[in-house]
């Protein structure tokens, strides 16, 4: 029913609304959580030649953290810092953070959080909380 609505609105929707209609499902599929669902949305995009931007990976990167796929969002934030005119900011990295973090990869997300830092990015406050814990979570007391 929901795809039936997107193909409808996707027919009417002038040139330049395209991208903002599909990149409107992929975020959809990162409220939910749903990394495959949104892959596969992606997937379908590029398949359709729909063009790519910047808030296209940023919701892939998103759903790869909510779903705690570190290796997943690292991958889509190089595809967003090589999008011509796409810069990578602290938004998708405190993402990958969250993603390490979930995953209880503490000591890659303390990484990140250190590349964030060199590139004159701030990690958010969450990302410190993600960090500690992630440190929990893969059992470092010492380091939460």
């Amino acid at each position: 029913e929901a795809r039936a609505a997107f193909l409808d609105l996707r027919q009417g929707a002038p040139g330049g609304a395209e991208t903002m209609l599909w990149n409107t499902v992929l975020k959809a599929h990162a409220n939910a959580g749903d990394l495959k669902g949104a892959l596969s949305w992606y997937s379908d995009m590029l398949q359709s030649s729909v063009r790519i931007n910047s808030k296209s990976l940023g919701k892939l990167v998103e759903s790869s953290a909510k779903a705690g796929r570190p290796d997943v969002a690292e991958r889509l934030l190089n595809l967003l810092a090589a999008l011509p005119g796409a810069g990578v900011g602290e938004v998708p990295c405190n993402a990958v953070i969250d993603a390490c973090a979930k995953a209880g990869e503490a000591a890659r997300a303390t990484q990140w959080m250190s590349r964030m830092r060199r590139a004159e990015l701030d990690p958010s406050a969450p990302s410190y909380g993600a960090v500690i814990s992630g440190c929990a979570k893969g059992g470092d007391h010492d380091g939460a």
